[in-house]
């Protein structure tokens, strides 16, 4: 008897190492066929297997919505009913050569009644990094899909539903650097990054609204930690073509020296000199550049970091302020930069940006990224929140413009509720008069304001309920006409845990839309749905 003991022993353990190594090898396939399918280089792709660790979350999501005003904003009020079926997964790997994140999906989008067209929607923010010659040697590839307003003085598109005002931008980028340290102190840095975007779908595209094209960052950096004295120097290449323009590239050349002194032991305060030579089509010029830098960091924690410089089109500046507990991070950004609309796909910060402060707030009691990523998800799955806050709207038409953006982003999680807001305003207008690409009309030339809320609160193990609103104003800038809409926003949400990786939801929204040069109107929905993660 105990040999057979022993045996059935040792046949059970072999059963589940086999079991394991089945799950690992499923994970690695699901992972690779994720790096393919996504768009991601082929460079990368063939590697997904030198991960690690994954946390692979593939599910399917689906859901009826029945509106009183399916075409808000494009028409007269026409109800219709909605279906949305979206297959999505999302993705976390760590290994010593290989890091990848992100997620994607595929919304198939249908009109019962026909009031608009069905269509298929690809969302995508996924990125991996490559040590193809460890600490020396990376390749930083991605690519993201995201729906866009054609039209910034529109209606907001929905989750799960379409209007003619919406777009799809597509983005895929690949950067190779290289960098290192020289000693202790003395580090270095080369990189060219490149992107590629495509804009279409649209069924109202506004004339000569298409930005696609093509924008390239090339730097070169050495620097020098400060104890109590360190220096930096540095050089940056950024060049713009519009895919529709038969035109020369918006080139920016930028070279800095800096001197950096450590005032404490955790702030450093700095000061630079330079000059930038602007090759805009027909437009040349070269000038000189100046500025002060600072960076505080008394904990892993907090972070403030703040740049400012006088550039050609006037002060130019970034601050950043994060801070996080194990219940609440918060950031707030202000900036001033020169921008173009292919630019402005690569600057956009992560899609899932819920999911990214959810992530900090946990940091400290799942130290394991994977297991981290693992909570963040079962959270926003069981308590049904949103995964993204209100943004201000890419203005995807060619441009060059100097963009002033204000923003505050704060989550808490308490012990049965949860809470995401976020506050903006942006402005946008055209850099310079004799920028060529110059139109002084509102498309690019305009303020935006914006703030949203979102609550969950946990009423049993079973049952989370959701409510969430946000506000929004596009305004023309004087001189750029009288264009204007409000849009404002209220949903509420049910969730059921039907299984442990099924939920199911039913709920409520009330949109409004007032605009003094597009159709006005409102919306009353009612919609039910089901996620399930296999």
């Amino acid at each position: 008897m105990g040999r057979r003991e022993a045996r059935s022993r040792v046949g059970k353990a072999l059963g589940a190492q086999e079991l394991s190594s089945d799950r690992t090898l499923r994970r690695r396939a699901i992972a690779t066929a994720a790096c393919w399918a996504a768009g991601l280089p082929a460079l990368l792709a063939p590697t997904c297997a030198l991960a690690e660790k994954w946390a692979i979350d593939a599910g399917v999501s689906s859901q009826l919505d029945v509106s009183s005003n399916a075409s808000l904003g494009v028409s007269d009020s026409r109800g219709d009913g909605i279906i949305d079926l979206r297959p999505y997964i999302r993705i976390l790997g760590e290994g010593a050569q290989l890091k990848i994140s992100g997620s994607a999906a595929l919304g198939a989008i249908t009109y019962l009644n026909g009031t608009q067209a069905g269509r298929i929607q690809p969302e995508a923010d996924l990125n991996a990094t490559f040590a193809a010659v460890p600490q020396f040697l990376f390749v930083d590839a991605g690519v993201r899909a995201l729906q866009t307003s054609s039209n910034p003085f529109g209606a907001r598109p929905e989750s799960g539903t379409t209007t003619e005002n919406s777009a799809t931008t597509a983005q895929v980028h690949v950067m190779p650097r290289i960098e290192g340290r020289v000693s202790d102190r003395a580090r270095y840095h080369l990189s060219s990054e490149n992107s590629w975007s495509h804009e279409g779908g649209s069924d109202a595209a506004l004339p000569g609204s298409n930005a696609s094209g093509y924008f390239g960052q090339h730097s070169a950096w050495y620097e020098q930690d400060p104890v109590p004295l360190g220096w930096r120097i540095e050089a940056q290449r950024s060049e713009t073509r519009y895919q529709q323009a038969d035109q020369d590239p918006l080139v920016l050349d930028v070279a800095r020296a800096t001197l950096n002194y450590l005032v404490g032991q955790d702030f450093s305060i700095g000061a630079h000199v330079g000059g930038e030579r602007t090759s805009l089509l027909t437009q040349t010029g070269t000038g000189f550049t100046y500025g002060l830098d600072a960076k505080w960091q008394p904990s892993p924690r907090t972070l403030l970091s703040a740049f400012a410089e006088k550039r050609f089109f006037g002060s130019s500046w970034n601050l950043i302020f994060n801070h996080r507990t194990p219940g609440f991070a918060w950031s707030i950004v202000t900036s001033r930069t020169l921008e173009t609309a292919p630019q402005s796909v690569v600057d956009l910060p992560a899609s899932d940006n819920v999911a990214a402060q959810l992530d900090q707030i946990f940091t400290t009691r799942f130290p394991d990224p994977i297991e981290r990523a693992r909570v963040v998800q079962d959270l926003i799955a069981r308590q049904g929140l949103p995964t993204s806050t209100l943004q201000p709207i890419g203005l995807q038409t060619m441009r060059l413009s100097v963009v002033n953006l204000n923003s505050a982003t704060v989550t808490l999680i308490g012990v049965r509720s949860t809470l995401a807001a976020t506050a903006f305003q942006s402005r946008t207008r055209d850099a310079v008069d004799t920028n060529p690409l110059f139109n002084g009309g509102a498309q690019t030339n305009n303020n935006q304001y914006g703030a949203s809320i979102a609550l969950t609160h946990q009423l049993n193990r079973a049952y989370a309920l959701t409510g969430s609103a946000d506000w929004s104003r596009i305004r023309a800038l004087d001189g750029a006409g009288d264009s204007q809409s409000t849009e404002r926003n209220v949903r509420l949400r049910l969730n059921m845990i039907a299984s442990p990786r099924t939920n199911v939801f039913a709920g409520t929204r009330y949109r409004a839309f007032a605009s003094n040069t597009l159709t006005s109107g409102r919306e009353v929905a009612a919609f039910v749905g089901l996620d399930h993660r296999f």
